[in-house]
């Protein structure tokens, strides 16, 4: 009876076994199963990932291609408008010393390569004494110095080729050497210039010099005028109180209202080829005798008013009083006033 019953027991236990080892199998393959399928599931979505990239890619790649173009216009436009910037002249055309705070400025220093010094660009600056020009010069603008009160010196750029109306009015510059390439001299250029001094040679390349060109250059001692200038404006050099010696080319037709008036000129050669003497044109200057030559057709009122020292002798051709209907006597009541006048026929 107890063989049976412990064999009753050992069969049981092996049966229990086998049924715990059939149980661990089929969760195992369970989860076997289920972990195959997982990894199905993750390679499906790096396969989609992957699919998506190449798309990305693909698109990215067309986007460049199709962008490419306009990265190089936005590349090239600029250096259009740097080829053009490089081309313009520079100009200085902003007012340095625009306003009572910004007189101040004593130095400056005018960058290399600008051609154009603009209108008023350093006028009413006070306390500029010291002034860098570089040789790039070839303008110099209306007023551009005018009443810069301590500047004394100016190094004019052989290349300048116009000097503005105004431009060192009232400047106490001591001298300036005009260079052969200047052509125009504008306006009341150097008017009440009065420390300027010594001679003044104006180059042949200069075909025309504005009014009142030097009036008031009290300290001026001559002038030398260019051959080929046809016209010597009004108030060209009014009271230039030390002006005694001048040459007036055999070019100049025309010597027009007030030119010398007050000047300091002691003797005056008017050569053959003058047609034309303005009114005032010699009024008060210090000449003692002048000759009018026989190219002359008009004659302006008081054109040799109060000569010399009072004791005044002019030369007049016959066939100019003749043709202005006067006498010695006529012309000496319309022409020229002092304490002793003489007018002489010829």
């Amino acid at each position: 009876m107890k063989k049976k019953v412990a064999l009753f027991f050992v069969v049981g236990a092996l049966i229990a076994s086998t049924l715990a080892g059939c149980g661990e199998e089929s969760s195992s393959k369970k989860y076997a199963k289920k972990e195959s399928e997982e990894i199905e599931e993750d390679d499906e979505e790096e396969e989609e990932k992957e699919e998506k990239e190449t798309k990305n890619n693909k698109y990215k790649k067309k986007e460049e291609v199709t962008e490419a173009p306009e990265e190089k216009e936005t590349y090239e436009e600029p250096v259009e408008e740097k080829q053009e910037e490089a081309d313009q002249p520079e100009v200085i055309e902003e007012v340095i010393c625009e306003g009572p705070e910004n007189r101040n400025v004593q130095f400056f220093n005018i960058p290399e390569g600008t051609t154009t010094i603009g209108p008023n660009a350093f006028k009413g600056c006070w306390e500029l004494d010291e002034l860098t020009v570089p040789e790039s010069v070839t303008q110099i603008g209306d007023n551009a110095f005018d009443d810069c009160r301590k500047l004394t010196r100016f190094d004019m750029p052989k290349g300048v080729t116009e000097i503005g109306a105004g431009a060192f009015m009232s400047t106490p510059i001591t001298e300036i050497q005009l260079p052969d390439s200047l052509e125009i001299i504008g306006n009341f250029a150097f008017q009440g210039c009065r420390d300027l001094s010594g001679t003044i040679t104006i180059p042949d390349s200069v075909v025309s010099i504005g009014m009142g060109v030097f009036s008031s250059c009290s300290s001026i001692e001559r002038v030398d005028l260019p051959e080929g200038l046809t016209e010597i404006p009004e108030y060209a050099f009014e009271a230039c109180k030390n002006l005694e010696e001048i040459n007036i080319p055999s070019s100049v037709k025309v010597i027009q209202e007030n030119a010398f008036t007050g000047s300091g000129l002691k003797e005056i050669n008017l050569s053959e080829g003058l047609e034309s003497i303005g009114e005032g044109a010699f009024r008060q200057c210090a000449v003692s005798e002048i000759r009018i030559p026989k190219s002359v057709k008009t004659i302006g009122t008081w054109a040799f008013d109060y000569m010399g020292d009072g004791d005044f002798t002019v030369y007049v051709p016959e066939d100019l009083l003749n043709a202005m209907g006067l006498h010695e006597d006529g012309f000496q009541k319309s022409y020229t006033r002092g304490k002793t006048v003489t007018v002489i026929a010829y």
